[in-house]
């Protein structure tokens, strides 16, 4: 029988030990393709689970995952004040037939379908908070950023200068850059490992954090968890 270990929890243990991989199946005496395959997947048996709470000195139940251990947040964040563009683009190419020549007129309509487009993809942005990972996309998950929650050294909410348009909405996927949605100026800061970070806009901060600040206590043993 197969268990499911919380995600990261492992590695991190390890990481606090400053072993290895192959000196963590020397110590329980498992083979490395069976640590490389549960820090990778989280599965293992039961015995594996119980080589490794004595190996780690942590209660076996503390290593395994269960369906009240952990909840998952996800909140979309929409700018309603830019929906309201795409239905004034027909009048705005009307209003310019009046005014223009038919091949600039051309021009509009295109320009005013593009406009329209990049409103529909950047009107919502889709935060996402699992056991194991942080993501973040714009309209239907078009675009999308995800790093895994073992990456996150901290998080911290980040008031977003109101000068600062450069990064609104328009990076989700580059690494060790910014990401922010265009309504309000509040935005959670994620720090990764790596030394880059994330500003990832959000309307409601508190609730974000809050979840991230769950999500990494989880892979933490439940000692250092917060009673609830």
């Amino acid at each position: 029988m197969e268990l499911k270990l919380r995600p990261g929890l492992i590695k991190n243990l390890r990481s606090e030990k400053l072993w290895t991989q192959e000196q963590l199946a020397e110590a329980c005496g498992l083979g490395l393709r069976t640590i490389q395959r549960l820090e990778a997947q989280g599965n293992a048996s039961l015995e594996t689970i119980r080589s490794l709470s004595s190996v780690f000195e942590v209660e076996a139940d503390d290593l395994v995952l269960t369906s009240d251990s952990f909840k998952p947040y996800k909140h979309s964040q929409r700018n309603y004040l830019l929906l309201a563009v795409p239905p004034l683009m027909p009048f705005v190419v009307l209003l310019l037939s009046t005014v223009v020549a038919e091949p600039y007129l051309i021009i509009a309509a295109l320009l005013a379908t593009a406009v329209t487009v990049l409103v529909l993809l950047f009107h919502c942005l889709t935060v996402e908070v699992t056991a194991s990972s942080i993501s973040w996309s714009l309209w239907l998950g078009i675009l999308k950023k995800k790093i895994p929650l073992s990456s996150v050294v901290g998080c911290e909410i980040y008031d977003v200068p109101k000068w600062w348009l450069a990064d609104y909405g328009l990076n989700p996927l580059l690494d060790n850059y910014h990401s922010v949605e265009f309504a309000g100026a509040m935005a959670i800061k994620i720090q990764i490992e790596t030394g880059a970070a994330f500003i990832v806009g959000t309307d409601e901060p508190p609730y974000l954090k809050s979840a991230i600040d769950a999500a990494l206590k989880f892979q933490a043993p439940s000692n250092d968890e917060p009673s609830t």
